[in-house]
């Protein structure tokens, strides 16, 4: 009868040994991906060419229904000596004299002498602004505008 109880101490002993190097873990679940949230974007409005713009003129773009977002311009010429100044106004101003004259209030302006004139602004609601060009220089000018706006992704909206 003793050699019962120590052989069922080594058959425990011989199963826990076995059985050391078994034992498996489950697979820890994991978060499915998550998108990443869409940056802002940016649509160009309006390329327009102009040219040529004699020493002094003005020329008037109406850029309609621009959506709410940060609006940019961007005006090139092709001559390396000539200065031209872009403003933006509500389209109820008449002409460039009154922009310049200051009869016009001028939402922003891009007038430095060095090329290309570029500005910004903030657009609230879908509107229309009115883009002037002024040649500054005496000789006539060449060039396109670009107008663009930048919007941020509205909840729901990719």
């Amino acid at each position: 009868m003793r050699s019962r109880p120590i052989g069922l101490v080594l058959l425990a002993v011989a199963g826990a040994a076995c059985d050391s190097g078994s034992v498996t873990t489950p697979p820890t679940p994991t978060a499915p991906p998550t998108a990443t949230p869409a940056g802002p974007t940016r649509t160009v409005h309006v390329t327009t060419s102009f040219g040529p713009l004699t020493g002094g003129a003005g020329l008037r773009n109406d850029v309609d229904n621009l959506p709410a977002g940060k609006v940019d311009a961007v005006l090139e010429w092709k001559s390396e000596s000539g200065n031209l100044n872009l403003y933006v106004t509500q389209a109820s101003c008449p002409g460039i004299p009154e922009v310049l004259s200051g009869q016009c209030a001028r939402l922003t302006e891009a007038t430095s002498t060095g090329k290309p004139e570029k500005l910004t602004f903030d657009n609230p609601t879908t509107r229309t602004w009115t883009f002037w060009i002024h040649n500054v220089g005496s000789g006539a000018e060449s060039g396109t505008l670009e107008v663009g706006v930048t919007r941020q992704p509205s909840a729901g909206r990719p």
